[in-house]
């Protein structure tokens, strides 16, 4: 897909949606699915000041304590017969929430 050129505004105003549904635990590329966008339009209209690549990393930091509760609640429910495939899912989960908050 090709950069979208947007206003000032419109970037701002879409900033504040896109760093809410990063703290909800979307990914990026579900984000630009919901915009119609590139996932380079994503990451510049993110990071495109200071100001917003600071809110993005506070976003990226709250999405980390959601993959930690579901870390914990899946570690809760292994049984002998899922533990193999918990185990899995555990991992990748840590895996995420540690790229989620550097």
């Amino acid at each position: 897909m090709a950069v979208q050129t947007l206003s000032k505004e419109e970037i701002d105003k879409r900033h504040k949606e896109m760093c809410a549904m990063v703290a909800e635990g979307q990914t990026i590329r579900q984000i630009a699915a919901h915009y119609k966008a590139g996932v380079g339009s994503i990451i510049a209209w993110l990071t495109d000041t200071p100001e917003h690549a600071e809110q993005y990393a506070r976003a990226r930091d709250a999405a980390s304590d959601l993959f930690e509760t579901d870390i914990i609640e899946a570690a809760m429910s292994v049984t002998n017969e899922t533990a193999a495939a918990d185990r899995v899912k555990i991992d990748a989960l840590k895996w995420v929430a540690a790229r989620r908050s550097p």
